[in-house]
């Protein structure tokens, strides 16, 4: 078996590299490390990842891996690893992960086709950024220690509860958030995925200084916050089939937009958005 790149695949690395000289500024050079080192005090790094992220967006390859029908391109594995290795080796800024390769995935296929309208284009153009509200106090991996409650009002959700390590919350618009919606099923049952708009009324967002004075983490407050059903991923309603996991939660490198998920290659219900199951 020959394990070797093959002539096109070794054209594209020769593209990426000469549009990573052309479109990387020199300034940038350093700020590979900016998703985990920016501290707030300064967003020139954070804006020249920005503009950097926008313009690997205008390529298609922020999403590469993504369908077509999303903006994707349906890259091959290896075609996403070759980004990944130039982007490394070009020390080029950090893109999304939690949006691209995390949110995306999920979205695309499980969520509903106003979802995949409203939230897909700003992830592909790199117009968003998103969070992750998993963890809690007591509540990392073990999620069946959830306890951030969603309560059903209406048209609406009641969200209430304490998310922590949170990374870049403080700079993102949106996040991915787990809640129990039906407290009376075995634990590791009853939690429900939702799309979360951080400017809602009731989220508060309060840093996490390291020692070395770094704020990257958060921890975020939800006081009440009420979240409209159209931001429930899958069906609430049937709790046995509740959304309780996603797929690529560590899965993307340390370098490059994002690895593809195999939630990707899923395929949908004839009658309407799949939900999660373990």
């Amino acid at each position: 078996m020959d394990f070797r790149f093959s002539a096109e695949d070794e054209r594209f690395r020769g593209e990426v590299r000469d549009f990573l000289r052309t479109e990387l500024p020199s300034s940038t050079e350093g700020d590979a490390n900016t998703e985990e080192d920016e501290d707030g005090s300064s967003g020139d790094a954070w804006a020249r990842g920005l503009a950097f992220h926008k313009k690997l967006a205008a390529k298609g390859w922020l999403v590469g891996f993504w369908p077509k029908e999303y903006g994707g391109q349906e890259w091959p594995y290896y075609r996403q690893l070759i980004l990944n290795e130039e982007m490394a080796l070009h020390r080029a800024p950090r893109a999304d992960h939690v949006g691209i390769a995390m949110a995306a995935p999920v979205i695309i296929t499980h969520g509903t086709p106003e979802q995949r309208r409203r939230h897909l284009p700003p992830i592909a153009n790199a117009e968003l950024r998103w969070a992750q509200l998993f963890s809690e106090p007591n509540a990392g991996s073990d999620l069946a220690s959830l306890q951030t409650r969603a309560t059903e009002n209406g048209d609406d959700f009641i969200i209430s509860g304490q998310k922590i390590w949170n990374s870049l919350a403080h700079r993102s618009q949106w996040g991915i958030l787990l809640a129990r919606t039906d407290p009376t099923v075995p634990k590791h049952k009853g939690i429900s995925y939702f799309l979360v708009n951080l400017s809602l009324p009731g989220v508060t967002i309060r840093p996490i200084i390291n020692m070395a004075g770094v704020h990257r983490f958060n921890e975020v407050f939800l006081d009440n916050v009420r979240v409209p059903r159209s931001c429930l991923v899958g069906r609430a309603e049937h709790p046995e089939r509740q959304p309780r996991h996603q797929a690529p939660a560590r899965g993307a490198p340390d370098r490059g937009p994002a690895q593809p998920s195999p939630l990707l290659s899923g395929r949908m219900d004839a009658d309407g958005p799949r939900t999660f199951q373990l």
